[in-house]
């Protein structure tokens, strides 16, 4: 299998495991969970099962990393499961699903912009459609 189609394939796989795990969380959220509650359980929960898997897979990746990353490790940990989990089950939670599903499109221009900016990599024009398609896409709906 092509490198990029088994890119492709694991990362749609992942986009259904992400879909299930937003319809699971807003059937959490209206039963009443708080949402700082909630991600700190799913958080905590997923840690667990990460480490078990990468303890009983391959031990020698925690050492793997050198500590110089750390402080990267610590923002991506704050921005992504922290910041943006915390705002996206508030929104979550007033919203519905369909919604949520819809302007979590918007990150495509984000990711596009930010890889720009702080990895230097270049913005095709297919990528500027596409990412405008989708963000009238996501207005639209």
């Amino acid at each position: 299998m092509k490198i990029r189609r088994k890119a492709l394939y694991l990362i749609l796989t992942a986009n259904l495991f992400f879909a299930l795990f937003i319809i699971i969380s807003r059937q959490v959220l209206l039963e009443g969970a708080n949402p700082f509650a909630f991600l700190f359980q799913v958080l905590v929960i997923s840690t667990i099962v990460q480490l078990a898997i990468v303890l009983a897979l391959n031990p020698k990746l925690i050492k793997s990393i050198p500590e110089k990353k750390y402080p990267r490790i610590a923002l991506i940990g704050i921005f992504g499961p922290v910041i943006g989990g915390t705002l996206g089950f508030f929104g979550l939670k007033l919203s519905n699903a369909i919604n949520y599903g819809f302007l979590m499109q918007t990150s495509v221009f984000f990711i596009i912009v930010f890889a720009s900016i702080l990895l230097g990599e270049k913005i095709t024009r297919k990528k500027s459609i596409v990412t405008i398609a989708i963000i009238i896409g996501a207005y639209l709906i």
